[in-house]
């Protein structure tokens, strides 16, 4: 590759426009960091791969609550919670955020090159892959779960490239299953998507009416249930083995999740991700119709599978805008070229020279430009985060507006000997704050605590009846929640509790009978100072 070469390639292309795109979207159409860590379960996962780091083993009990200490726990994100516990040992937070920012910025360029692979319209493809992201913006966030993201787009890149070429075993693909299973339990996805490709190519060898096509076919189908089949094996590489399955199956079977964790419940259409999640079930129907017409059965089950798993729960929505994107760019350019030809402009189109060039008129190699851009953005927007004094939208911390970020020094007075409660969203950024000081009732890991736990938890935040029963079954002794909180007003009213701290966000109460002992030992500790 000569200098000229080599400079046209580092020109700024569409490359770099789709790796920055999620970049553009959280921070200038959302609210930059504070959009990535809206959920508080960031703060938990740091935690957990600080311990792994720490002791050099994956957990396999609890070490953040008073309530569970000790019982069995899947830590099944380790590997994520270790390499980005490790990125925030070197550079802190702004380091998990460009972390994140580069997988997102990844995800984004690779479903651009998957798309474009497919309809050859760098156009079509650039726009596809800008309604996958609005889609899934919801889900924008500094978890494990953009790792699965990316390996979606990755897996269906390299299953594109294997079923063109047929060449050998895909063992890449087996690879990624095994990494993917022990960064998060979305692998479930990379399962289910071979599954749909294998039910695919059967349906396609039952409907071919040519023997030969339908030998062909066959072949197709025994070696796409053999990569299936070890992947489903590959899965069991990680520290719980087949337990993980069994745990995420009861986990998922339960009612629990789809009724009160927002991500498992059902999309609600009258949001911005919502209607854009509409716009592709609408465009992925038609263009799921058209591959079937043609007996190509892989793109309908895709279809039907994935529409149902994000009707029900809304978290499934980035996959169904992954696995569909690159069908939905296809089927509008073919719809766009049928209106071209018969108006008389696309007689042409199949020239050679057209197909030496994406249809939108850039040359294809254009499209896969080195992103040089693209990272030297990333490497200003790593600056900006650790720069003091950066726009509020790229300060590396919680929103102070949503956590109670001015209660921290209260709460870390009370000491070691607190058994406190509050909401699963707060404890996940009190347990980044403040472990191991401070242990916690509950937080965000529903898995883990079961569904009668998880509902006497709600109904002791919500005050309803028996929530006193509840706080006196754990010994509960401190209290940081939100003012508007029910049990909040419940305990304001007891004379079993004193508030210790008020500010605009939150109110921290403390038991009266450790109030009372902690003044005694005060009082023996300057009578005596040797205490």
């Amino acid at each position: 590759m000569n200098q000229r070469t080599l400079f046209a390639r580092c020109f700024p292309s569409l490359n770099d426009f789709t790796f920055l795109a999620p970049a553009i979207l959280l921070f200038c159409l959302m609210g930059g960091v504070a959009s990535m860590l809206v959920d508080g379960d960031t703060g938990w996962h740091l935690q957990a791969g600080e311990w792994i780091l720490q002791h050099h083993q994956v957990p396999t009990v609890d070490f953040f609550t008073f309530t569970k200490s000790g019982q069995p726990w899947f830590a099944f994100e380790w590997l994520w919670d270790a390499t980005f516990a490790f990125l925030n040992r070197v550079a802190g937070m702004p380091a998990v955020i460009l972390g994140n920012l580069i997988v997102l910025g990844l995800m984004s360029m690779h479903l651009y090159r998957l798309v474009l692979s497919t309809s050859r319209n760098h156009a079509f493809a650039a726009g596809t892959t800008l309604l996958a992201l609005l889609g899934m913006s919801l889900y924008l966030l500094a978890r494990p779960q953009l790792v699965s993201f990316l390996f979606a787009v990755i897996l269906l890149r390299l299953l594109e490239r294997w079923r063109e070429s047929q060449r050998g075993f895909p063992w890449m693909i087996v690879l990624l299953l095994v990494v993917w299973t022990n960064a998060h339990p979305g692998f479930t996805a990379g399962i289910i998507i071979l599954g749909a490709y294998t039910a695919g190519d059967l349906a396609n060898a039952l409907t071919a009416s040519d023997a030969q096509r339908r030998t062909e076919l066959l072949l197709q189908f025994r070696r796409s249930a053999m990569l299936t089949a070890a992947c489903l094996v590959a899965a069991l590489l990680n520290p719980y083995g087949l337990r993980l399955y069994s745990h995420i199956f009861s986990f998922l079977s339960d009612s629990y999740p789809y009724e009160h964790i927002n991500e498992y419940k059902v999309v609600d259409f009258r949001t911005a991700p919502g209607r854009v999640f509409e716009l592709m079930l609408f465009l992925s129907a038609p263009a799921a119709i058209s591959r079937l017409l043609k007996r190509d059965f892989s793109v309908p089950v895709l279809f039907l599978v994935w529409a149902h798993l994000a009707l029900t729960a809304q978290r499934n929505i980035p996959f169904f805008m992954i696995v569909m994107a690159g069908p939905v760019a296809l089927w509008v350019h073919e719809v766009m070229r049928t209106i071209a030809q018969a108006w008389g402009s696309g007689a042409n189109s199949g020239s050679p020279e057209v197909q030496q060039r994406s249809e939108g008129g850039l040359p294809l190699e254009k499209a896969h430009g080195f992103p040089l851009l693209g990272i030297l953005t990333m490497a200003l927007i790593f600056v900006l985060l650790r720069t003091p004094g950066s726009p509020p939208k790229f300060r590396p911390q919680y929103d102070p507006s949503t956590y109670p970020e001015e209660a921290i020094g209260a709460v870390s007075q009370l000491g070691p000997s607190a058994r406190l409660i509050t909401s699963d969203v707060w404890a996940g950024y009190l347990v980044h704050r403040l472990y191991p000081q401070i242990r916690i009732f509950w937080d965000g890991r529903a898995d883990f605590y079961g569904t009668p736990y998880n509902l006497a938890a709600i109904d002791a935040l919500m005050g309803r009846p028996g929530w006193d029963k509840t706080l006196a079954t754990h010994r509960v002794n401190a209290a940081l929640l939100p003012l508007n909180q029910p049990l909040a007003s419940l305990l304001s009213q007891s004379k079993e509790w004193r508030v210790v701290y008020r500010g605009q966000l939150a109110i921290l109460f403390q038991h009266t009978e450790v109030s009372a002992e902690s003044s005694k030992v005060s009082v023996a500790r300057t009578s005596n100072p040797s205490l």
